[in-house]
């Protein structure tokens, strides 16, 4: 069983607790930026690969966390496969 942090800011604070937290708890490197896209998919019931932004950045920012979605998705396989 891992952490996977979310809804991280881009603070000085906030690295600074992440590095914390991976020394002390059994955290991934995959931090998932705090992003109104999510939210806003969240709210229409939708998932970040289903939900269309009505802005251009938005949109950037849900490619975003799609791709990182998809490599967290790939680690849990692959540590399903090795550990059977």
């Amino acid at each position: 069983m891992t952490l996977v942090p979310n809804l991280v800011q881009d603070s000085l604070l906030a690295r600074r607790i992440l590095e914390s937290m991976r020394r002390n708890l059994p955290i991934t490197d995959f931090a998932f930026p705090k992003r109104v896209a999510l939210q806003e998919a969240f709210a229409a019931g939708r998932t970040i690969y289903t939900f269309e932004p009505d802005r251009p950045d938005k949109k950037k920012d849900i490619l975003e966390l799609q791709g990182l979605f998809t490599q967290l998705a790939e680690v849990v396989k692959e540590r399903i496969v090795a550990n059977g």
